[in-house]
């Protein structure tokens, strides 16, 4: 039959390696788990990027429907005016198409104006998710470190705790050398002297 020390020292020593390993293991699912946070972050700044392009060339093509439909307008005025005896290159007439073109100019600037908001605040976002995704590789990296200090410092533990128990198997003589100077197990007496003394 195993004595107790014995078997203290192999389940110490299973448990340092189970502890290590258990570490090492919770080190690296915590840094896969902040590698693909970096990916789905990386993901997401591509997708900005590429609305803050949509965002522009919406805008630009919103103007340019402006500015036809503004032409069209004028265009119509001017028809109108022709038709009714207006003097069409001259006082009024003039002025109504002037104010025409410059509210049709001004839609357009408007326009052009919200969408490069959007495309900044696309580009805003996209450089905050590309920020992200640097702290999470840097997460990563951290946590596979963290994983194996803790594997390192379970086995140191593990490795103190067993000489401490081989210690005290040699002390009680039981691996045949010993303070006890008997050579081999000690008897319940001297154990009983020895608690004593």
């Amino acid at each position: 039959m195993t004595d107790p020390v014995t078997i203290g020292m192999i389940a110490t020593a299973a448990g340092a390696g189970v502890g290590a390993f258990g570490s090492y293991a919770g080190g690296q699912a915590q840094a896969g788990m902040y590698q693909y946070q970096a990916g789905l972050a990386e993901m997401n700044a591509k997708i900005q990027r590429q609305n803050a392009i949509y965002a522009t060339q919406r805008g630009e093509a919103e103007a340019m429907q402006s500015g036809m439909k503004t032409r069209q307008q004028i265009g119509e005025t001017l028809t109108r005016q022709a038709a009714s005896g207006i003097d069409v290159n001259a006082g009024s007439g003039i002025a109504v198409r002037r104010s025409e073109q410059e509210l049709g100019t001004y839609d357009q600037a408007m326009l052009r104006s919200n969408a490069a908001k959007a495309a900044y605040g696309y580009r805003t976002q996209g450089l905050m998710d590309e920020q992200q995704a640097t702290l999470d590789r840097f997460a990563a990296k951290n946590a596979m470190f963290a994983g194996d200090i803790g594997a390192t410092s379970s086995i140191l533990s593990g490795i103190g705790s067993v000489s401490s128990k081989w210690l005290q198997g040699q002390q009680l003589g039981m691996w045949g050398s010993g303070s006890s100077g008997g050579g081999g197990m000690m008897t319940d007496d001297q154990i009983t002297y020895q608690g004593q003394a």
